[in-house]
């Protein structure tokens, strides 16, 4: 993981149900929202590349 000061910002705009729902999982989990949101961006961009690489 990036350290903050690599990290670049971004502005996302969220569903307020999808906010309530990381926010939850970020209390249940001790880890930030930002954090919840790379890990879930990483593995949809590696299943994307893979299933080009799969399928081209």
């Amino acid at each position: 993981m990036a350290t903050s000061s690599q990290a670049k910002r971004a502005t996302v705009y969220l569903d307020p149900m999808l906010h309530r729902a990381l926010r939850i999982k970020a209390l249940e989990t001790s880890r930030s929202i930002s954090d919840l949101i790379n890990e879930s961006v990483r593995r949809g961009l590696a299943q994307l590349f893979l299933t080009f690489l799969l399928y081209p």
